[in-house]
């Protein structure tokens, strides 16, 4: 475990945490000692003894030389992998609502598969013989180093400096993040309003109506412009984007390159693993959107105002592009010249082995639209994501996507197309960077699923009510769209919170 996490945290004394920490280097040393008493000393001089590597001497052409990672990229890595980490798992872990509800096997389960997703994706998104992924703990690290010594110490700093600016900087977010607890206590008090409230509420719309401006502020939700949680959220939006970004893009980068007899079958299972992971540690937090289409379709239902979907979605393009840029300088060129960076595409090898824009189109709009039925339908229906809980919700919402992924990329049989995006956001990054045919068809990726969520709004409002008892807003599009509801029906004031699938956490 990163051993400065529980520090910034406030969870232990700074005196435990050095003798923990103290504790962590003796067991590294010693089981790196038990390791060095049992294993092969072939298997221990190729692998250098299970440690951390940045580069390693191998024999060349004119003598031995160092091959291996820069030390920037691998600091860079460094940092990014443990904050991923801490974002996607010991986040979670450390908020007691949410781990209880949760449970603490799953909770131990979660932070098991992302150590694992990281280190793997981190060797294999480099390419690079020589560099032996994320270290993602320091004490690890140096138990190999000590024992074994050699090239083990060349960059052996960057194991310990990483992960010691990312707690750093992971601690500073957190501080800037919404609390969940006020969340809930100022949703708690919407619910239940006293006499004096509703009175001041009667008041403040009297005085809305004077002018037409003000109306069309209110219908926005123009105050939420002045609200530190509303930024706080959008915060955590462009933080969890790129972080989605950088760990999705480098699965399934790992997963195509894989070399199976049909790696784009693997594709589906990282997607909804992935998606998984962040949406049982956001959702609380901003609502979990981390796409457009999440935001947008919140916004139509009016489970969040107008102003804040629009810092939404602006927080998620620039997440987008950061993510990308971060992996752009860690990646491997030719992966990434391979892949376009995992960007969307549509012909991906040339128009023969790709599919045509009207093709892109509909599968864009009936993957999304799919997403959305399945999904969302569950996750803003009030009781039944009370009955199942955070964790199934999630599951669904990421099981939907998974097979959204599924069936675009099976049911065309193109090579050069890649499937569906399913997030705007998400093609937009790669295409700012790359340029170049990822521009071919980029529309298809933003109108598509724009229409699905427009056609999904419709859908929804034929249902039937007896079964479902949906999150609607007062922001509702219909609300605003009629002058007449907006004008004269008596409206609460929101202090909505981007609450989108975060519906299923409010248990008390």
């Amino acid at each position: 475990m990163i051993p400065c996490s529980h520090i910034h945290f406030g969870l232990i004394s700074i005196s435990r945490a050095a003798i923990f920490i103290l504790a962590h280097c003796v067991g590294g040393i010693l089981g790196a000692l038990a390791l060095k008493a049992v294993v092969n000393n072939v298997i221990e001089r190729t692998y250098s003894l299970a440690g951390c590597t940045v580069t390693i001497i191998a024999p060349g052409q004119h003598g031995p030389t160092e091959i291996g990672l820069g030390t920037s990229q691998a600091l860079w890595l460094e940092i990014i992998c443990s904050f991923v980490f801490l974002i996607a798992s010991v986040w979670m872990a450390f908020d007691r609502l949410q781990a209880k509800d949760v449970g603490r096997v799953m909770v131990c389960v979660i932070i098991g598969i992302v150590l694992g997703l990281l280190v793997h994706i981190s060797t294999t998104v480099t390419a690079t013989k020589g560099y032996g992924g994320a270290g993602l703990n320091p004490a690890r690290c140096l138990g190999s180093t000590v024992v074994t010594g050699g090239h083990l110490w060349n960059g052996h700093w960057i194991f310990w400096t990483g992960p010691a600016i990312e707690c750093a900087a992971f601690a500073l977010y957190v501080k800037m993040i919404p609390s969940m607890d006020s969340v809930i206590s100022r949703e708690s008090d919407h619910n239940l309003p006293t006499k004096s409230s509703a009175e001041n509420h009667e008041a403040a719309i009297l005085k809305e109506r004077q002018t037409l401006k003000a109306t069309f502020f209110a219908c926005i939700g123009a105050h939420e412009f002045s609200s530190p949680e509303m930024w706080k959220a959008a915060l955590t939006e462009l933080v969890a984007t790129a972080s989605l970004m950088f760990t999705l893009t480098t699965s399934i980068v790992s997963c195509l390159d894989s070399h199976g007899t049909d790696p784009k079958l693997l594709v589906p299972f990282a997607v909804f693993i992935i998606a998984f992971l962040f949406l049982i540690v956001t959702v609380p937090v901003s609502g979990g959107h981390m796409s457009p289409v999440f935001t947008f379709i919140a916004a139509l239902k009016g489970i969040i105002s107008l102003a804040r979907a629009t810092i939404y979605i602006l927080a998620q393009c620039v997440g987008s592009i950061t993510g990308f840029l971060i992996l752009n300088s860690v990646m491997n060129h030719d992966a990434a010249k391979k892949y376009s960076l995992g960007g969307c595409t549509i012909d991906g090898n040339g128009s023969t082995s790709g599919v045509s824009p009207g093709t892109a189109l509909i599968l864009e709009f009936s993957c999304t639209f799919l997403v959305l039925f399945v999904g969302v339908t569950i996750a803003f229906d009030k009781r039944r994501s009370k009955e199942l809980g955070l964790a199934m919700v999630c599951a669904v919402v990421a099981g939907a996507m998974a097979v959204a992924v599924f069936v675009s990329i099976s049911v065309t049989g193109r090579a050069g197309y890649p499937g569906v995006g399913l997030n705007p956001a998400r093609c937009l990054g790669p295409a700012l960077l790359r340029g170049g045919s990822l521009w071919d068809g980029h529309w298809v990726f933003w109108i598509g699923p724009c229409f699905a969520c427009i056609i999904y709004y419709g859908f929804t409002k034929g249902l039937p009510k007896e079964g479902l008892i949906w999150e609607d807003g007062e922001l509702d599009f219909v609300n605003l769209a009629a002058p007449a509801l907006c004008c004269w029906r008596s409206r609460t004031p929101l202090d909505v919170n981007g609450k989108g699938l975060s519906i299923v956490t409010q248990n008390h």
